[in-house]
């Protein structure tokens, strides 16, 4: 799943600066300093993961990129080990046109990074493994083969 990490200024700031206020309501995951220490401009402080706007991001490889488009509904199972199954519905909102190689070198295609929006949050956690699957559309078929 997407998350940021946040950047920003604090306009007349003094010296003894003591609080620091995300943007966004958020949990921390990373926190890039401690008490006392100093920061620079346009440093990272921290890591947020926003409570709003959750994304889910998957790859898919090179000869499936073809059958997605932007606005595409799609399906996103998680299976969390003591919790059961998830399934949420979700919209594609963007794919990326970067290819990626194949992180365990066995296929000579690429990935591309698919950004969905999905249509709830709830019961979703950060880094979660899921299956997504493409919505089936009346008389789309992914080969020739199955076409009737």
């Amino acid at each position: 799943m997407l998350f940021e990490t946040l950047e920003g200024s604090y306009e007349g700031a003094a010296d003894n600066l003591t609080e620091i206020f995300s943007p966004v309501k958020g949990t921390i995951i990373s926190l890039n300093v401690s008490k006392g220490a100093s920061i620079s401009a346009g440093g990272a402080v921290a890591t947020v993961y926003p409570d709003e706007g959750i994304r889910i991001q998957a790859p898919v490889s090179e000869s499936d990129i073809a059958y997605l488009r932007q606005g595409d509904a799609v399906t996103a199972e998680f299976f969390y080990l003591n919790n059961g199954a998830i399934t949420v519905r979700g919209t594609v909102e963007a794919i990326s046109r970067i290819g990626e190689a194949s992180a365990d070198g066995e296929t000579d295609e690429a990935s591309y990074t698919v950004t969905i929006v999905p249509a709830s949050t709830a019961g979703l956690y950060y880094g979660a493994h899921a299956i997504v699957t493409l919505a089936q559309k009346a008389d789309t078929y992914l080969s020739d083969e199955d076409a009737p």
